[in-house]
C-alpha cells in the first residue's frame, strides 16, 4: 500500500505537467529520474536527496513540487509547505493552473499540522544565550520567540557562554502548541590560573565560634492526633457497614418489585400491593443508609487527613533544579502546553 501511494503521487506530479514544460538541463535531469525511480521505489530518504540536488542545478517547477511531495511523506511539514508555498507562487506566475490547484489543495491540508513552540528566556538574564530547536540554526534568545516545527520528537538546545548546556526532548501532535519558559542555565565553575599563587585572595581565616547546639527532636504526634485517626477509622467502618447494609435492603426491594410485577397484570391484588409497599419501604431505607455511608466516609476521610503531621516546606524557588508544573489546555488550533525545562 504504502508503494502505491508513493507511485501514486510521482504520477500525479507527471500528469499535471504542461507538455511544453521545459526539462532540467544537464546532469539536473539525471538527479530528477534517480529521485522518480527512489520515490516509486518508496525510498523516500535518497528520493529527497536526488531531487534537491536536481534542484541546486536548475529550480525547476516539477522537481520543486516532487521535492516537496516527498518531504510531506518523509513528515517534514515546515519544509514541505515551504516548497509548496515556492510552487504556488511560481505556477501563478507561469500560469500554471494545474500545478498551482494541487500545491495549493496540499498547503491548505498541511497546514493545520504545523506544531509551534514559543520558548521565554529565563527570569534572570544571560548574556550571549541561544537556542536550537531541532534542526534549524540555534538564535539569540532575549524575549519570548515563536519556532514553527514538525511534529514528532523535537530536541531543544539551550547554550550560553560560561554555563552547562540545557537540552530537552519534547514530543509534538499534530497542530500543537507548547510554551515554555526557560529556567536558568547552570554556570560553570571558573577555572584556576596556573602558579602558586591562588587567582584571588585568600580571605581572613574567620574567629572560631561555638557551633549551635542540635534543636530538640520533633515531638510525635500527640494524643490528639492519635485521637483522631482512630475516631477516623470507626467513622470509615460505621459508613462500611451502612453501605453493605444500604445495597441489601436496595438489592431486596428489587426483587420485591419483581415478584409484585407477577401480581400486578391489569392491577394489583391484595398481594401485589403489599409487595409494592414493601418494595417502596426497603428502597427508602436504601437509600438513607447509602447516603449514610457515603457521608461516613467523606467524614472519615477528613478526619483522616487532619490527623496527619505538617508537611514539609517546600524547596526554595531559586533552586534552579526544579522546574514548573507543566500547564495543559485547549486553543481553537490544538492542544497547548505551558511549563518550562
Amino acid at each position: 500500500m504504502t508503494k502505491l501511494r508513493l507511485l501514486t503521487f510521482a504520477i500525479i506530479t507527471t500528469c499535471i505537467a504542461p507538455a511544453a514544460a521545459k526539462p532540467p538541463a544537464g546532469n539536473a535531469q539525471r538527479w530528477f529520474e534517480q529521485g522518480r525511480e527512489l520515490l516509486a521505489a518508496g525510498d523516500l530518504n535518497g528520493a529527497c536527496t536526488a531531487f534537491q540536488a536536481s534542484l541546486d542545478i536548475d529550480r525547476a517547477l516539477g522537481t520543486l513540487l516532487n521535492l516537496a511531495s516527498c518531504q510531506e511523506q518523509r513528515g517534514h511539514i515546515v519544509a514541505a509547505l515551504a516548497l509548496y508555498e515556492e510552487v504556488i507562487d511560481r505556477a501563478h506566475e507561469e500560469q500554471a493552473a494545474a500545478r498551482l490547484r494541487f500545491a495549493a489543495r496540499r498547503h491548505r491540508a498541511l497546514l493545520p499540522r504545523l506544531a509551534s513552540v514559543i520558548v521565554s528566556p529565563p527570569t534572570i538574564p544571560v548574556e550571549g544565550l541561544t537556542l536550537a530547536v531541532g534542526d534549524q540554526p540555534a538564535q539569540a534568545l532575549t524575549a519570548m520567540t515563536s519556532f514553527q516545527v514538525d511534529p514528532g520528537t523535537v530536541v531543544l538546545t539551550a547554550r550560553a557562554p560560561g554555563h552547562a548546556d540545557l537540552r530537552q526532548e519534547i514530543v509534538l501532535a499534530d497542530g500543537a502548541n507548547l510554551h515554555l519558559t526557560l529556567r536558568p542555565l547552570k554556570a560553570l565553575p571558573v577555572p584556576t590560573t596556573g602558579g602558586d599563587q591562588p587567582p584571588f585572595p585568600s580571605p581572613e581565616p574567620a574567629a572560631e565560634t561555638a557551633e549551635p547546639e542540635p534543636g530538640p527532636e520533633p515531638a510525635p504526634p500527640g494524643p490528639r492526633h492519635r485521637g483522631r485517626r482512630r475516631l477516623a477509622w470507626i467513622v470509615a467502618g460505621a459508613g462500611g457497614a451502612a453501605l453493605v447494609a444500604g445495597l441489601g435492603f436496595g438489592w431486596l426491594a428489587s426483587s420485591r418489585w419483581d415478584e409484585a410485577g407477577t401480581h400486578c397484570v391489569g392491577g394489583c391484588d391484595a398481594r401485589g400491593l403489599e409487595l409494592v409497599d414493601d418494595a417502596e419501604t426497603d428502597a427508602t431505607v436504601a437509600t438513607v443508609l447509602v447516603g449514610a455511608g457515603v457521608l461516613c466516609g467523606a467524614g472519615a476521610l477528613y478526619l483522616f487527613l487532619t490527623s496527619r503531621e505538617p508537611a514539609r516546606a517546600p524547596a526554595a524557588p531559586g533552586n534552579p533544579s526544579l522546574a514548573a508544573p507543566l500547564e495543559v489546555s485547549v486553543s481553537p488550533r490544538g492542544v497547548v502546553l505551558r511549563g518550562s525545562f
